[in-house]
């Protein structure tokens, strides 16, 4: 007999992916995956890096950069192929955060969750610093 603390490991082990994450049309995807029960739990490890050029000077601290996520679904009981084909999800929730002071450098953890229709939890970790500075006349 399978008690709920064994059900939890065995179906974590077996989550498939149905597509591996990406960057299309510079737009970062995670890995897709099928939701099959409540309050199952997927780990993703997902990481996507993101790199910007600016000036630094005279307006650095004016520069307002936004983290973006939404929650995509696709209906799959007509068709389970989805290899390279992003319009068949659909946006049915978005969370939108404002990443303060990020040219002073920030490593914080950001807990991302979306209504309450569709609530889920993503772990997610944001990182942002000034690299390569270059002094121009």
């Amino acid at each position: 007999m399978l008690d709920k603390k064994n059900m939890f490991f065995n179906s974590k082990a077996k989550a498939k992916y149905l597509k591996e994450s990406n960057i299309f049309d510079f737009d970062f995807y995670s890995k897709a995956f099928i939701i099959r029960y409540q309050e199952e739990i997927i780990e993703l490890d997902d990481m996507c890096h993101f790199r910007i050029e600016l000036n630094a000077y005279p307006d650095l601290d004016e520069y307002n950069f936004f983290l973006e996520v939404e929650f995509l679904f696709a209906d799959l009981t007509h068709q389970l192929n989805i290899n390279n084909n992003y319009e068949v999800f659909k946006k049915t929730a978005t969370y939108k955060g404002k990443l303060h002071n990020s040219f002073t450098g920030i490593y914080e953890y950001v807990p991302i969750t979306f209504d309450s229709m569709h609530f889920c939890l993503i772990n997610s970790s944001v990182h942002t610093f000034l690299i390569d500075f270059k002094f121009r006349n």
